[in-house]
């Protein structure tokens, strides 16, 4: 069993006939008798193995190109919305202070409709009269006791 490649194509014997021997007494040749051929002739179909070998080397360096493109525009694209958020971060800031505002005046407005019958009762003062703690608020770091 051996393969060999002619001109494209794959022959492998299956079968082949004994040599007939040659006995030294007759030189005759022997009777033809038929024997067939079992030879099967197989095209090479597909692409070689370096051929595969390309084109997946190929894909797979083309889809590596396109993810780091991909992330390289993806990096360019948050980095302009972090520096569009950047600069008008003053502008959401200054809304922010005005919505505060205004719930802070509402919210006063309405403890001042809601104690307006207590004659010690201040608006917008705290309740709680803890004057230990409230005096180190704004030390920082704050004393060990």
């Amino acid at each position: 069993w051996y393969q060999r490649r002619v001109r494209g194509l794959m022959t492998t014997p299956i079968y082949t006939p004994p040599e007939p021997k040659i006995i030294p007494g007759r030189q005759w040749k022997p009777p033809k008798v038929f024997v067939p051929n079992y030879t099967v002739t197989i095209r090479k179909s597909g692409l070689s193995g370096r051929s595969w070998f390309l084109i997946v080397f190929g894909v797979i360096v083309y889809g590596q190109m396109a993810v780091y493109r991909w992330f390289k525009e993806e990096r360019l694209l948050k980095r302009e919305q972090r520096e569009a958020r950047i600069n008008i971060l003053p502008l959401l800031q200054a809304e922010e202070d005005r919505r505060y505002l205004r719930l802070r005046a509402a919210v006063l407005e309405e403890e001042a409709e809601l104690m307006k019958d207590d004659p010690n009762w201040k608006v917008g003062e705290s309740p709680y009269k803890n004057y230990k703690t409230s005096v180190f608020m704004n030390e920082y770091p704050p004393r060990p006791f």
